[in-house]
């Protein structure tokens, strides 16, 4: 699992613009990132998943 401090306000627009997140993963099924939120919940009680819509790929 790899880890990244980004602004949560990328993922989530509801959310104040200098508000933190620990991203874990980055999961095109639902299943995948329940999976690793079972996980973390286990050393992080308050995780919790965000479904939103990203581009991934070149933006040239």
């Amino acid at each position: 699992m790899h880890l990244s401090l980004e602004y949560l306000n990328l993922y989530q627009d509801k959310t104040q613009k200098k508000t933190m997140a620990l991203v874990s993963g980055i999961y095109e099924k639902k299943a995948s990132a329940d999976s690793a939120l079972a996980v973390l919940k286990q050393a992080a009680a308050k995780a919790f998943v965000v479904k939103t819509e990203m581009y991934i790929g070149c933006i040239h």
